[in-house]
């Protein structure tokens, strides 16, 4: 989803896990995207990990050679 809503690495470092979904459903008008958000975001808060910087579970790609 990230790569898809045109997150950028840099702005992860600041947003927890609860933030960066709150803003993905706000992002989007699509309905079963805005429902698996929610559905992610309730999970986050309840296991715990909502207030967590989200950049620590973000692995980076990396580059790949033209």
């Amino acid at each position: 989803w990230i790569a898809d809503f045109g997150i950028k690495t840099e702005d992860l470092k600041n947003l927890t896990v609860a933030a960066l979904l709150a803003k993905l459903i706000a992002t989007t008008d699509d309905a079963p995207v805005q429902g698996a958000l929610k559905a992610a975001l309730q999970l986050a808060r309840g296991a715990g990990f909502g207030e967590s910087l989200a950049a620590r579970f973000i692995e980076e790609k990396p580059a790949t050679k033209a």
